[in-house]
């Protein structure tokens, strides 16, 4: 039966037998700022551009405006004038009421962690400011609220430090952090934010950087929003990580190739084109055509201008003609059963086999999801698993199911290390991954 990831990232689970069998490389997806890595991973793909670094907010000098922060206004006039240090985000009122602020979110965060915020902040009142500094809402799995704020100001006031900890309550699985919530009339200027997670350090092995943290509400139509993804890209210190994946995703490439008309712009110094302009230099050319040009063009834009610096990757990679264009793939055909693996996950990995003969691979751990649950086996892990150490690649879990999921993984080491019977058709007998008894496949101790 099909059973659901639990979320706790607290983990300190033996990795017995991993030493002796170097080339089992395990990794973890989606890796969120402060999640606790289980030993024995030798893979990260991380969700925050500062990933590694003390500070873990996103561009917290508001030097690159928005890139890193989500909006919630209701009212407010934003800006980012001179501040502190260089660029600032100024928060204007002119109403009475509640107006909101900017937030960065942290998932997945273990209970009891302790965070230490601070933040820059000067005041302009106009009438009867009430700004309410270094704010934080928490919410544990059932989405029951322990947030509050955590220092408020009336008035006016200079360039001022605000600082403060705060300790996440048990159960707790996510928290977003305000520098300020504007709350009636005036003006909120802030600057040089901080938030140390206490405790944390980043695991001392290879990090790949996935593009999540600066993505655009999709499909990408405007020229602003294809520059302010570059711009946030190029911002990325590439030094803390081993890849980066490519931020546009190739089984789903011509969903992300739907530019407005009056697009004519660069992109890492490719010229991408609205489709009527682009007819005009091209007569005669297909939708599709246009589509897979301006793809191609973002995917070798991306990757002349980050293959000097470090390795590039690409979510799925089956799309034949652009495939000289990275490194490394993430596979995830996210295997239901016994018939999906034969039908559907089984061919895939024939095709990439076949056609990246030299990219390193990644393979995302199949899980459930609410459009699969009626069908999906936790013995499909076995099938997924076997194939994978076939091959030598690299299989990552969701952070968010590594609990349940890794002690599996590292007993399916131990099964194909030791080679036991495997089965990719049905057989009775006893489930030696999962111990279900019944008809069954992977590896299995068969019925007498």
């Amino acid at each position: 039966m099909p059973i659901l990831g639990l979320q706790s990232s607290s983990l300190n689970i033996s990795s017995q037998g991993m030493i002796k069998y170097p080339r089992r490389e395990l990794g973890v997806w989606n890796v969120g700022r402060g999640t606790a890595v289980p030993e024995g991973a030798s893979w990260i793909v991380a969700t925050c551009a500062d990933y590694g670094k003390p500070n873990q907010l996103t561009n917290p000098g508001f030097e690159l405006e928005f890139l890193g922060w989500r909006l919630t206004a209701h009212g407010l006039n934003v800006s980012f004038p001179t501040g502190y240090v260089g660029k600032s985000l100024l928060l204007t009122s002119n109403v009475l009421g509640y107006q909101g602020g900017v937030f960065q979110y942290f998932p997945d965060i273990p209970p009891n962690t302790t965070f230490h915020f601070k933040a820059m902040v000067k005041t302009v009142d106009v009438e009867s400011l009430k700004a309410v500094i270094l704010y934080r809402d928490v919410y544990d799995a059932e989405k029951n609220w322990y947030g509050g704020h955590l220092t408020v100001i009336q008035g006016s006031s200079d360039w001022t430090l605000y600082e403060t900890s705060f300790t996440t309550p048990d159960k707790i699985t996510d928290v977003y952090v305000y520098p300020a919530l504007v709350n009636n009339r005036g003006d909120v200027q802030i600057d040089e934010t901080s938030l140390i997670i206490e405790g944390w350090q980043p695991p001392r092995i290879p990090v790949i950087l996935n593009w999540y943290a600066f993505r655009p509400s999709l499909p990408i139509r405007t020229q602003e929003a294809l520059t302010e993804l570059e711009q946030g890209l190029k911002s990325i210190t590439t030094d803390n990580f081993w890849g980066i994946i490519s931020p546009v995703c190739e089984e789903i490439y011509r969903t992300h190739i739907d530019f407005n008309d009056d697009v004519d712009t660069t992109w890492f110094g490719e010229r991408l084109l609205g489709y009527p302009k682009y007819l005009e230099e091209n007569p005669g050319a297909t939708q599709r055509a246009w589509q897979e040009e301006m793809y191609l063009r973002m995917i070798r834009g991306f990757y002349n201008y980050f293959s000097p610096l470090t390795k590039v990757g690409i979510t799925w990679g089956i799309v034949n003609f652009i495939k000289q264009h990275y490194d490394f793939l993430i596979l995830y055909p996210y295997t239901e059963n016994l018939e999906y693996w034969l039908q559907q996950s089984k061919p895939y990995l024939s095709a990439v086999e076949e056609q990246f003969l030299k990219q390193k691979k990644f393979w995302i751990l199949t899980r459930i999801w609410d459009y699969n649950k009626e069908n999906w086996e936790r013995e499909a892990i076995a099938l997924e698993m076997k194939n994978c150490l076939d091959r030598n690649i690299v299989i990552m879990p969701y952070s968010s199911t590594l609990e349940e999921v890794w002690p599996l993984m590292l007993k399916a080491i131990q099964l194909y290390n030791s080679q036991v019977t495997y089965f990719e058709n049905y057989i009775y007998g006893k489930n030696l991954l999962t111990d279900y008894i019944g008809k069954t496949y992977g590896w299995v101790q068969v019925s007498e």
